[in-house]
C-alpha cells in the first residue's frame, strides 16, 4: 500500500545510490518504479532486462547515462467503509444483514460465538494483518457454498461499491489493517517484518520484487541456452566423446578453459575419414564377429600356411638371385657374341673355298651342316691324314681321281680343324653348360595361399610385382635357352624389391599371427579391447556428423556462462543493505519515539523494550527483546503482551498513515481493566485520522464507548450482534446493554403473542426470565440511581445523593415478591414434580403490570 508519512530525507537517495552502483539499467528500473509506485508492466520490465543484457554485451542496445534521479511525491486518498451487506457463505452468518459503519468509530458487541469473527474475516481478507489470511468456510454443517458480499466505501469523496467473493482482491481496500488476539504472539516474536511500510520504503520492496522477477527472466534465458542433443544418448559410456558431450549437457565444462580450447577439443574428437576410418570400423566389427578361440586358432593356421609359402618362394628367389645374376647375363651375352664371331670367321673361309670350286648352295645351312658332319665322320673313322692320293670317298667309296678333289677336301678339313673351330667348339660347350643350369630355373610363381588377399571370385591374389618378376625371369630364361638374339634385352630383374616385398609380407603376417595367438590365449580381453575401439570409432563418426550442433551447444554454453557470471546483478543483498542503512537513518528514531509515546498512553512505558531494525528482501525487519535478548513472550504477562502488541500496531500505523480503516477484533480480551479507558480514549483520538471498527465481547469496553457517545464528542455507531435460530451475526442497533427498557420490550413482545407457535408455559417461562432481569436492572439503575453499576469500575457518590430511602421501604416487599415469582418460573429453575409450577401468560401479564406501576414511582 502506498504510504504518506513525511520524513526529512526520503529513501529515494538511497535507492539512487544503489542504481548508480549498478548501471543505467538499474537507473531505468528505479525511475519506472518511483513514477508508478507499482510493479512494472511486462513491456517496461522487458525494456529494463534488455538494457541489462546490453550492459553485459549480450544484446545490442543504446546505453544512455542521461537518466536523472526521479522526484517522489506519495499519493494518498482517505478510505472510509460505508456498509457491509448481502453476505452469503461466511461461517453461519445470517443473510440480509447490513453493517453500516460510522465515519469515526463503529462498535459491534456480542458474546463469543455470535458471529463477530465472521465479519472480521471478511475485512481481513481485503486488507492486512500480522496474522496471515485463513480460508473462509461457509456453515460446515451444511453443503459449502461460494462466498459473496457487497461492500460500499468512499475513496476520498467518491462513492464506490465492490463485490466480495473471498478470492479476488481490491487494491483500494488493501490498506485496511486488522488486529486480533492472534497478532500478539506474532507481533512479539524476536524478529518479524513490519506490516506497514514507512513512506517511500515500499519502493525498496517493489524494486526487490522486480529484481526477483528479473532474476527469473535471467534464469529462463540461462535455461534457454541449454541445447538438447537428443542423439547424445547414442554415445557409448566411457569414450572421450561421451565424456565431452556429457560435460556440455551438464554445464560442467571447466570454466578455466577458453571457448577456443573447447572447439579444439571438439575438432580432435570428431576427426573422421570416411574411407580409412570406416574401413577400420568395418574391420573391427568383422573381427569381433569371429572372436572365438576355434576361429582364432583356425586363422592362425591359415596365416602359418601363408608364411610357409612365402618363405618357400623367398628361398627360390634367393637361390635364383645367386645363380641368375646380371653379371651372368652379361657374361652370357659376351660368350654368345664370341661364338657368333668365331662362327662367322669359319663360315666365311669355307664359303670362299666352296665358291672357288663352284660348289652349289654353299651358303645354305644344309651345306654347312653337311661338311661339318662329314668332318665328324672322318674323325670317327680315325683318318687323320685323309684325304691323300689313292683314298676313296668315305661316303660313296669311289676313288678320289683328281688332285683338285683331294685339295678341296683337305681345305675343308683344314678349315674345320683350324684354331677358330676349336675356340668355337669350346665356346659352345661352355654356353651349353650355362644353358643347362638356367634350364632348371622355375619361372612359374603362383600363390596358393591368400597371403595378399583374395579376388572377387575367392581365389588368392597374385601380386603384380610377382607377376612381373615371373615374366621377366621367363623372358631371360627363354632368351638364354633359345637361339634368338639377346642384345636388345636388358636384365630387369630386381631381386631386392621382390625379396623386400616378401619379407614385409612375412613380417606383417607374422605380427598378425602373433597378435591372433595372443587373442586366442585370452579372447575376452581382446573382445573388450575391440569393443572399446569400435565404440570410440562409432562415437567419433557420430560426433563428426553432429559437429555443427555441438558448436551451437558450445556457443550456448558460452552464453550461459556469461549470463550466469553476471547473475549476481539481480541479487537483492546490496539493495537490502541500502534499505537497512536508510531505515537506520530514517526509521529507527521515528519508530522509537512514537512507540514510547504509545507505551506511555497505555501505562506501560516502564517496560525496557529494546528495538533494532534490519532489511531482508527489501522488507523491514524489527528485532525486539528485553534485558540482553530475552524474548518478550517469555518474560511479559498476558496483559503486558497485549499492551505492547497494541502499542507496536498503533506505532506502525502512524509510520505509514495510509488513511484506511483499522479493525480491532477483541482487543481487550484479558487486558488490564485499569487501562481499558485509556485504550478507548486512544482509539477516539486515532479516529480523527482513521476510521475505527471494534468487534468486542468486553462489556467494559462497550460501556466506555457508550459513555463517549453520550458525550456527543465523537460519531460512534453501536451494534449488538446475537445468535438466532442457528444463525449468527444478527445485528441490532446498539443501546445501553442490560437496560430496563430492553427487557420490558422483550416481555411485551411475548405477551402480545409473537411466539404463538410455542407452548404457553414455554413462552411464559421465557417472559419471567426477562422480567427477572428487568427487576434487577430497575433496582441497579432506578432504585439506587446508578450509584453502583455492574461492569463499571467506580461508585458514583454524586448519584448516591439522589436515592429516596422512604420510597424504597414502601415498595421493596412488592419488588421482592415479583422477583421471587420470576425465579420460580424461569427455564433454569428446578421445582418438585408434585407442585404444579407451570406459568401462564395471564399470571405473567399481571406481574408485569404490577412491576411497571412500581417502576413509575422511581423514575
Amino acid at each position: 500500500m502506498a504510504s504518506t508519512s513525511k520524513i526529512e530525507k526520503g529513501p529515494i537517495d538511497y535507492l539512487w545510490e544503489w542504481a548508480n552502483e549498478n548501471g543505467y539499467w538499474s537507473k531505468s528500473l528505479v525511475k519506472m518504479v518511483v513514477s508508478t509506485e507499482s510493479n512494472l508492466t511486462e513491456s517496461d520490465r522487458k525494456s529494463v532486462f534488455d538494457k541489462y543484457l546490453g550492459s553485459i554485451g549480450v544484446k545490442e542496445t543504446t546505453a544512455t547515462n542521461s537518466i536523472t534521479k526521479p522526484s517522489y511525491s506519495p499519493t494518498n486518498h482517505r478510505i472510509t467503509l460505508e456498509s457491509l451487506s448481502s453476505i452469503r457463505g461466511v461461517n453461519r452468518l445470517a443473510e440480509n444483514q447490513t453493517l453500516k459503519f460510522s465515519p469515526n468509530i463503529t462498535i459491534v458487541y456480542g458474546q463469543n460465538g455470535t458471529g463477530k469473527t465472521g465479519y472480521v474475516r471478511i475485512l481481513k481478507s481485503l486488507g492486512f494483518s500480522y496474522e496471515s489470511r485463513s480460508k473462509i468456510f461457509s456453515d460446515i454443517s451444511e453443503e459449502q457454498i461460494p462466498q459473496s458480499g457487497k461492500i460500499s466505501y468512499k475513496l476520498g469523496e467518491e462513492d464506490k461499491t465492490t463485490k466480495w467473493n473471498g478470492i479476488d482482491s481490491n487494491s483500494e481496500l488493501e490498506g485496511i489493517s486488522v488486529f486480533n488476539n492472534n497478532c500478539v504472539n506474532i507481533t512479539l516474536t524476536s524478529v518479524r517484518e513490519l506490516i506497514v511500510t514507512p513512506i517511500g520504503f515500499h519502493l525498496f520492496n517493489i524494486v526487490t520484487k522486480e529484481l526477483d522477477v528479473l532474476l527469473k527472466m535471467l534464469d529462463t534465458e540461462i535455461e534457454n541456452c541449454t541445447v538438447s542433443l537428443e542423439w547424445a544418448e547414442k554415445l557409448n559410456e566411457g569414450t572421450e566423446q561421451h565424456s565431452f558431450i556429457n560435460k556440455i549437457l551438464s554445464h560442467n565444462i571447466d570454466k578455466k578453459l577458453f571457448y577456443e580450447s573447447k572447439i579444439k577439443t571438439l575438432k580432435e574428437l570428431s576427426k573422421w575419414d570416411s574411407l580409412e576410418d570406416q574401413a577400420k570400423l568395418d574391420q573391427q566389427e568383422e573381427e569381433l564377429k569371429g572372436l572365438n578361440k576355434e576361429l582364432l586358432l583356425h586363422k592362425s593356421k591359415l596365416l602359418d600356411d601363408q608364411i610357409t609359402e612365402l618363405n618357400e618362394i623367398k628361398s627360390r628367389v634367393e637361390a635364383i638371385s645367386s645363380l641368375l645374376t646380371k653379371e651372368l647375363w652379361e657374361s652370357f651375352l659376351k660368350q654368345e657374341e664370341c661364338i657368333q664371331g668365331l662362327r662367322a670367321t669359319s663360315k666365311s673361309k669355307i664359303e670362299d673355298v666352296a665358291k672357288e670350286n663352284e660348289v652349289k648352295f654353299y651358303k645354305s645351312e644344309q651345306f654347312n651342316s653337311f661338311i661339318k658332319v662329314a668332318e665328324e665322320y672322318i674323325k670317327l673313322l680315325d683318318k687323320e691324314s685323309y684325304p691323300k692320293e689313292g683314298d676313296e670317298c668315305v661316303y660313296c667309296k669311289q676313288p678320289l681321281q683328281t688332285e683338285k678333289s683331294i685339295e678341296l677336301l683337305n681345305n675343308y678339313r683344314r678349315l674345320l680343324n683350324s684354331d677358330t673351330e676349336s675356340k668355337l667348339l669350346k665356346a659352345k660347350e661352355s654356353l651349353d653348360l650355362l644353358k643347362k643350369e638356367v634350364s632348371n630355373i622355375q619361372t612359374d610363381y603362383v600363390f596358393h595361399q591368400k597371403s595378399f588377399g583374395e579376388t572377387d571370385k575367392g581365389t588368392p591374389v597374385q601380386p603384380e610385382e610377382i607377376i612381373l618378376y615371373s615374366k621377366n625371369l621367363e623372358l631371360i630364361k627363354s632368351r638364354m635357352l633359345g637361339n634368338t638374339p639377346s642384345k636388345d634385352l636388358d636384365f630387369e630383374i630386381d631381386y631386392n624389391s621382390i625379396l623386400q616385398l616378401l619379407l614385409d609380407r612375412i613380417r606383417d603376417l607374422s605380427e598378425e599371427k602373433e597378435d591372433i595367438d595372443k587373442k586366442a590365449l585370452n579372447p575376452q580381453e581382446e573382445e573388450n579391447k575391440i569393443k572399446k575401439l569400435i565404440k570410440e570409432l562409432k562415437d567419433r563418426k557420430l560426433l563428426s556428423e553432429k559437429k555443427e550442433e555441438v558448436v551451437r551447444a558450445l556457443d550456448s554454453h558460452k552464453m550461459r556462462d556469461l549470463l550466469y557470471s553476471n547473475r549476481s546483478s539481480f541479487f537483492t543483498t546490496k539493495i537490502s543493505k541500502k534499505a537497512t542503512k536508510a531505515r537506520r537513518a530514517l526509521l529507527a528514531k521515528n519508530f522509537e519515539g512514537i512507540f514510547q509515546g504509545e507505551l506511555k498512553k497505555l501505562k506501560k512505558s516502564h517496560l525496557p523494550i529494546e528495538l533494532n531494525f534490519g532489511t531482508e528482501k527489501g522488507k523491514t525487519k524489527i528485532k525486539q527483546s528485553m534485558h540482553n535478548n530475552f524474548s518478550l513472550l517469555d518474560v511479559l504477562s498476558e496483559g503486558e503482551q497485549k499492551a505492547i502488541a497494541l502499542a507496536e500496531f498503533l506505532t506502525e500505523l502512524q509510520l505509514d498513515p495510509t488513511n484506511a480503516p483499522v479493525v480491532f477484533d477483541d482487543p481487550v480480551n484479558s487486558f488490564d481493566h485499569i487501562i481499558i479507558d485509556d485504550f478507548a480514549e486512544r482509539l477516539v483520538e486515532l479516529s480523527s485520522d482513521r476510521q475505527i471498527v471494534v468487534f468486542t465481547h468486553s462489556i467494559l469496553l462497550y460501556n466506555k464507548f457508550l459513555d463517549i457517545k453520550l458525550e456527543a464528542t465523537t460519531a460512534i455507531q453501536l451494534y449488538n450482534v446475537t445468535q438466532q435460530y442457528g444463525k449468527t451475526g444478527v445485528l441490532s442497533e446498539g443501546e445501553e446493554l442490560n437496560s430496563v427498557g430492553s427487557y420490558i420490550k422483550k416481555v411485551k413482545l411475548l405477551i402480545d403473542g409473537s411466539e404463538k407457535d410455542r407452548r404457553e408455559e414455554q413462552v411464559s417461562a421465557e417472559g419471567y426470565g426477562h422480567l427477572r432481569s428487568a427487576v434487577e436492572l430497575c433496582i441497579e439503575h432506578e432504585v439506587l440511581k446508578g450509584t453502583v453499576e455492574r461492569y463499571k469500575r467506580n461508585i458514583s457518590l454524586g448519584k448516591f445523593l439522589r436515592i429516596d430511602g422512604d420510597l424504597i421501604n414502601n415498595n421493596k416487599r412488592e419488588l421482592i415478591k415479583i422477583f421471587k415469582t420470576c425465579c420460580k418460573y424461569i427455564d433454569g429453575h428446578s421445582n418438585p414434580a408434585i407442585i404444579d409450577q407451570a406459568p401462564t401468560l395471564t399470571q405473567l401479564k399481571k406481574d408485569f403490570e404490577d412491576f411497571k406501576e412500581i417502576r413509575k414511582k422511581f423514575k
